[in-house]
């Protein structure tokens, strides 16, 4: 019998500090509506919605029952070199929440960043086949995140070690968001071989909204150059943003619209590319190079129906309509009461918190912010790490009652981290 040479299990959890693995009061037990349980005994009020995919809180019935009559009735059916009902369904069920044959096709994959890299595939073969092979350059934004498959990895705007891995960025160009002189120039200089630009409605990243005023120059560049546009929606669609998907709210609607995150409500590993008539019509004649075992599967393709069922059955529009307006109204509250906090950015349930340090003057460093999120968690809240902050998406089923409480635990703990912080003294690394 092998020795193991590790405390704890073997798990190697995604980007979490070695420090901090194998704590009892970090590894979840279990989840219910908006709460999760920890080992350590511990339970805390989720206010990110999970990885910002669970918007109808942990244990939804009618997702989980459908998950298992889809596994008792089809275990596994896929889409790889075949098709089944299920995913046929799922795929007009996508198409049919747009208006005026917005999109017409759907192609799943597994993730948001599967679907980046699709993407990026369409929008090369795309090109090619209309006799432009040189059109293979892709724009993206500064500080955005896509994903880390080693294309999205080569499009995610964050330095996040790409050179170490060896990711092949000489085809990609990074533009900071709403920046109009440096889009033009890019494209003065570039403009015929870029074939198409994939930006997040609002970055992931510090919730910034991607401005009308970039938009509209952005559509009257594809209108001029012929290139795809893609709106990643992985993070903001599904109501995220107080609207059915935030580039419903373009001047133009985009050539691709890509899906996760809420598509199952976190409850199967799931994707969906949505592309329109001018795009489909050139690729569905032909074989797109990708595939995965487990894309559009009958699992998967029951997780998204139910999961829209859903949405349809909370009325998701009102609710969105009145929480947001909840989540706000304890925002403010929050920033009126907290010297710490220097702005809120977002829109409906997607919003980040910069805060600034004891002098209140200076933005927290990536540390800083670290121990800020250890903090608020000790206080019994889960928050994510932004830039200079902290970011929350809260489920969509919270009361008014759980944005007070998030209120409050946040207030709390930025007024006990950044206290320590005064002090100068030890701090454990988030």
């Amino acid at each position: 019998m092998t020795l193991r040479h590790w405390n704890g299990s073997a798990l190697l959890p995604s980007l979490m500090k070695p420090q901090i693995r194998n704590r009892p009061d970090l590894i979840a037990t279990g989840a219910h509506k908006h709460y999760i349980s920890y080992e350590d005994g511990s339970v805390r009020l989720c206010a990110t919605s999970g990885l910002w995919n669970v918007p109808l809180g942990y244990g939804n019935e009618r997702v989980a029952h459908a998950i298992y009559d889809a596994a008792l009735q089809a275990s596994y059916l896929g889409v790889f070199r075949t098709e089944n009902t299920y995913s046929r369904t799922a795929a007009d069920a996508l198409v049919d929440l747009f208006s005026n044959h917005k999109y017409s096709r759907v192609y799943f994959s597994t993730s948001g960043a599967s679907a980046n890299d699709l993407a990026m595939k369409i929008i090369r073969l795309y090109h090619y086949i209309q006799g432009e092979p040189t059109r293979s350059s892709i724009i993206s934004l500064h500080d955005s995140y896509h994903g880390l498959s080693f294309g999205a990895f080569a499009l995610t705007g964050q330095e996040m070690g790409q050179a170490v891995y060896g990711v092949d960025r000489r085809l990609i160009r990074h533009v900071q968001i709403n920046d109009i002189e440096q889009l033009n120039k890019l494209f003065a200089i570039d403009g015929d071989s870029i074939g198409g630009i994939i930006l997040e409605p609002i970055l992931g990243n510090g919730c910034r909204v991607v401005s009308n005023q970039f938009l509209s120059r952005l559509f009257s560049l594809r209108a001029r150059h012929g290139f795809l546009i893609v709106a990643d929606e992985v993070a903001t669609g599904f109501w995220r943003t107080g609207v059915a998907f935030a580039s419903d709210l373009w001047p133009e609607a985009p050539d691709i619209l890509l899906l996760s995150k809420a598509l199952t409500n976190g409850s199967v590993a799931a994707s969906a590319v949505l592309m329109n008539p001018r795009v489909s019509s050139v690729l569905e004649k032909v074989v797109i190079s990708h595939g995965e075992t487990q894309a559009g599967t009958a699992l998967a393709s029951a997780a998204i129906l139910a999961t829209l069922e859903e949405f349809a059955n909370i009325n998701i529009e009102s609710r969105i309509e009145s929480i947001s307006g909840q989540l706000n109204d304890a925002l403010a509250r929050l920033a009126d009461s907290c010297k710490f906090i220097s702005g809120i950015n977002g829109r409906g349930m997607m919003w980040a918190i910069q805060c600034v340090g004891t002098d209140k003057s200076s933005e927290l460093d990536r540390e800083q912010v670290e121990r800020l999120v250890a903090t608020i968690r000790d206080e019994g809240l889960v928050v994510y790490p932004g830039r200079s902050g902290i970011q929350v998406f809260p489920a969509y089923t919270y009361k008014r009652a759980d944005f007070d409480i998030m209120a409050t635990k946040i207030g709390l703990g930025l007024e006990k981290s950044l206290a320590q912080e005064s002090k100068n003294s030890a701090s454990y690394v988030w």
